[in-house]
């Protein structure tokens, strides 16, 4: 007689599942993984049993089911991006979005916007994506519901304003969430959970001309890694990953405050000086925490994950040590850093599926993933060898949009820097070519930009051609501040809501 086949068994820790093996669902680390060796990467909120509960019918249009369900079948694993440690998207917001009507009618539109992205319809246009994000207003408005329902909601909008391009209104949105995150009394374990996104959509502002850091508060409550942190012998991915951003997001913030301070010619501040200094040495803690997780079975079977890491480490270390630096020549210090980005990267285009040939993985994700990281490398490092290669992966690697980030606005904003710094045209470089160190790799000080934000916002001509406009700041002969403002065209699927 056949032996009767029992049920699957979905509980248990991220690692277990990864290895088929039975977790003994031990908290916080399960016995499994740390008797054995391996570094337990903690539990999952458990999915539904099925994308939407057939109770839902219920209560939604056809159209709203079907963007729904095309939302948890195709979209949220796309936007949450390689390291969906939180499993926000996969998981929080698709049960959220069966509770709260303004939950679901946000999703409904970033599912909208996001499948007629890379076709004829362009997002500002899409009357449905459009009715479904006044609709979740409204519930915000009417419903009058408590703050982390509005919070959550606002993480939403933010994708929505990101998916039509809208920089300046994705910004605002993410201004107006920290300050009503920094005030608000939602329960420790919804602070724990959104803490974190926020803290990771506050970075991309620093890059965007609409947020000097006075015009964006600090957020509350970060830690940021100490010596416990790095004495602890069991972090996973999503704790160094998590870490990791609180140093990500107060080392831009840092950067931006060096730039402010080289545009109006003002002193660096002794609070400055004070932050840096604590930056450096989180930043030691966090290292040698990633150091041992590296060096533990677990990192065998994240190759990809570690690298990222790995990447953003070596970029925040150099963001902390020359944000204050009045001069450009400072990272020049970190060529051998640059590089070894570019290595990094480079090994993950390898060892991609599919081929680089093939279109991109995803079109836009939520997360930033390696599109800003190399995009500061083309900009900051003067190796001429390194930044073009640095932009000659970006657009095989990154995510067609990543945030606020365009991969095809900032190729083309990077091959114009190098023209103007290096004097070379990307287009007609030979790589294979082996340089040797001069005028062509370090151009003259007073030849390097000291600044360069995307302004908010998409100027459209009468051809309906979208452009986006960088502005520069350089120091000319005679340490004379001059402005420079490069207009590229944009090449995303939407131009914005300025119309709405």
């Amino acid at each position: 007689m056949p032996r009767r086949s029992s049920p699957k068994v979905r509980t248990g820790c991220i690692t277990c599942k990864i290895r088929r093996v039975k977790c003994d669902e031990a908290k916080p680390s399960c016995n499994k993984c740390t008797t054995t060796g391996r570094t337990c990467d903690g539990y999952a909120t458990q999915p539904y049993a099925t994308p939407l509960s057939s109770g839902l019918r219920l209560h939604v249009s056809e159209a709203e089911f079907r963007a729904l369900d095309f939302f948890h079948r195709n979209v949220a694993s796309a936007i949450a991006g390689s390291l969906n440690a939180d499993l926000f998207w996969t998981h929080t917001v698709q049960q959220a979005s069966q509770r709260e009507p303004a939950v679901r009618h946000a999703v409904a539109a970033i599912s909208s916007l996001y499948e007629c992205l890379g076709t004829a319809r362009s997002p500002h246009r899409n009357t449905f994506a459009l009715q479904q994000y006044n609709r979740a207003i409204a519930e915000l408005v009417t419903a009058t519901p408590d703050e982390a329902v509005i919070l959550f909601v606002c993480i939403l909008m933010i994708c929505v304003e990101l998916l039509q391009g809208d920089i300046k209104a994705a910004i605002n949105h993410c201004r107006h969430g920290v300050t009503i995150l920094n005030k608000s009394s939602v329960l420790p374990t919804t602070r724990d959970l959104l803490l974190p996104i926020f803290c990771r959509l506050s970075i991309s502002p620093y890059f965007f001309a609409s947020s000097s850091p006075p015009m964006f508060s600090l957020l509350a409550g970060l830690k940021l890694p100490d010596d416990d942190f790095a004495r602890h012998s069991n972090l996973n991915t999503s704790q160094l990953r998590s870490a990791l951003e609180v140093l990500t997001y107060r080392g831009a913030r840092l950067m931006r405050i060096g730039i402010e301070s080289r545009r109006s010619d003002s002193p660096i501040l002794p609070d400055n000086l004070s932050e840096q200094r604590q930056l450096r040495i989180s930043f030691q803690h966090w290292s040698a925490a990633f150091q041992r997780f590296q060096d533990s079975p677990a990192a065998a079977t994240m190759t990809q994950t570690c690298t990222l890491l790995e990447v953003k480490r070596l970029i925040v270390g150099i963001w902390i040590d020359c944000a204050l630096d009045p001069n450009e020549s400072s990272y020049d210090r970190h060529i051998d850093t640059f590089r070894s980005m570019v290595n990094l990267s480079a090994t993950v285009l390898e060892s991609a599926s599919p081929p680089p040939a093939q279109p991109r993985r995803s079109k836009f994700t939520f997360e930033m993933g390696f599109l800003p990281l190399l995009y500061f490398v083309s900009v900051k490092c003067r190796c001429l060898y390194t930044r073009v290669a640095a932009l000659r992966i970006i657009r095989s690697l990154s995510a067609s949009r990543e945030n606020l980030w365009d991969a095809d606005s900032s190729f083309r904003i990077g091959k114009r820097i190098v023209l103007l710094e290096n004097g070379v045209d990307v287009d007609g470089l030979d790589l294979g070519v082996s340089w040797e160190e001069g005028t062509l790799w370090q151009p003259p000080e007073e030849r390097r930009l000291l600044d360069l934000v995307m302004e908010p916002g998409v100027e459209v001509d009468a051809d309906g051609v979208g452009w986006r406009v960088a502005s520069g700041l350089a120091r000319g002969n005679g340490g004379k501040l001059m402005l420079l403002r490069e207009r590229v065209e944009w090449e995303g699927s939407g131009v914005g809501s300025s119309d709405r």
